[in-house]
């Protein structure tokens, strides 16, 4: 049976790349990064990529309450590893006091090459009872064809 599995998987793998099914070659997620809304404008607060606790900070103009565009950067850092890069975001309002980030970028740098280039989206929640915190989440996907390749 061991065997039948090796040749299954081969036939497999064949099927996939001669049909062109895109494979994501990696993901990236920072989950649930807490951000608090800083003095000059900025966000930063704390994230995890994997297993490993890092700092997220977002720049750039973000204005809640208003559905408008807006091109910001973003970074995750732990010790010496760092991601960062870029999203056209805008912030949506939603049912119940939500203001909901939404937009898509790219990976600009990463000093782990497995997380460059990378698609992302960049969203979550602000309460608009309390518009200086976001839970926000950072995710690598695959593009359609449609998709514009440089967003920002």
């Amino acid at each position: 049976m061991n065997g039948f599995r090796k040749v299954l998987a081969v036939v497999l793998a064949g099927s996939i790349a001669l049909t062109g099914v895109a494979v994501a070659k990696t993901e990236f997620f920072v989950r649930g990064a807490k951000l608090t809304k800083q003095a000059d404008g900025s966000w930063t607060g704390s994230g995890k990529l994997g297993g490993a606790s890092g700092k997220v900070t977002i720049t750039g103009k973000v204005e809640l309450l208003k559905t408008k565009r807006h091109t910001i950067t973003w970074s995750w850092k732990s010790g010496k590893r760092v991601v960062s890069g870029c999203s056209v975001n805008q912030v949506l309002t939603r049912p119940h006091g939500i203001q909901l980030w939404d937009g898509g970028g790219r990976v600009k740098q990463s000093s782990e090459r497995k997380y460059r280039d990378l698609y992302i989206n960049l969203y979550g929640p602000t309460k608009r009872s309390d518009l200086d915190h976001a839970k926000l989440s950072i995710r690598s996907f695959t593009p359609t064809k449609k998709f514009p390749g440089n967003r920002c």
